[in-house]
């Protein structure tokens, strides 16, 4: 075969060829995805906030109570020797944390009570004490002083006296108020006569010539004797608690 006819033979085979393709349709092709825009996630809310009951203070953080004292009266009273008196003590107890309180007294108070008397036996200073205890043990401790009070009975010597200086060997009456006690009876209702006396020193003597009576009265008899010198007298009542009211004077006394 001559270069010519091969040469057709070959453009035969590429037109037949190209023939053969036409003939089978190209197989479609998938587009590309599209990207698709992401939203972000809405932010959650927040819960609804819940009501929650008090709860009692986490151990450790418990408040101790407090207490204050407060007497009746002057916050003293007083006493005799078959006679005791009582002054009215009154707590006032507070808990932060609202527990229940236990109150407990000691001294010269006695009891579990919110009022508590103290009770006085003779003149002086008393102590009353009241202890507040919560339920989980924490406590509260107030003391207060009472007085028992005495005071000295009042006896006054008359103005009537003997002269300064006074002759030797005269007798002078002295007339005054009867002395009284001014804790238990007035002058006029008491019992100072039986416990008054007279007593006297230097160049003189003397003694009670009345005590009490209907005219309320404390009249001394004085005598001086033989001076020279000085005549001292003195008067003293003595309550049963052993206090002493007096009082005195002196003058002076010529020879004879």
């Amino acid at each position: 075969m001559s270069p010519h006819s091969r040469s057709c033979l070959a453009v035969v085979a590429v037109i037949a060829f190209a023939r053969c393709g036409e003939n089978v349709p190209p197989l479609p092709t998938e587009p590309p995805p599209v990207p698709q825009a992401t939203q972000p996630p809405a932010p959650a809310s927040p819960p609804a906030p819940v009501p929650s009951e008090p709860t009692p203070p986490p151990p450790g953080r418990n408040h101790p109570p407090t207490v204050t004292l407060s007497a009746s009266g002057r916050g003293s009273c007083h006493p005799t020797p078959d006679r005791t008196c009582q002054v009215e003590m009154v707590a006032d107890a507070h808990d932060r944390d609202g527990d229940a309180l236990r109150l407990e007294w000691h001294g010269c108070t006695s009891g579990t009570g919110v009022t508590e008397p103290c009770t006085i036996n003779r003149p002086g200073e008393f102590t009353a004490t009241v202890i507040v205890t919560d339920v989980h043990g924490a406590a509260a401790r107030e003391s207060a002083t009472i007085l028992g009070t005495n005071l000295p009975p009042v006896v006054r010597i008359g103005p009537q006296r003997p002269p300064d200086p006074a002759p030797a060997n005269t007798f002078y009456a002295i007339a005054g108020d009867e002395p009284y006690d001014p804790d238990d009876y007035p002058p006029y209702m008491n019992m100072a006569c039986p416990h008054a006396r007279v007593t006297t020193s230097g160049p003189c003597h003397a003694g009670i010539g009345l005590c009490g009576g209907a005219g309320d009265a404390f009249d001394i008899d004085l005598t001086t004797t033989a001076g020279p010198g000085t005549c001292v007298v003195e008067a003293t009542v003595t309550d049963p608690w052993g206090a002493v009211g007096r009082d005195r004077f002196s003058f002076g006394v010529l020879a004879p």
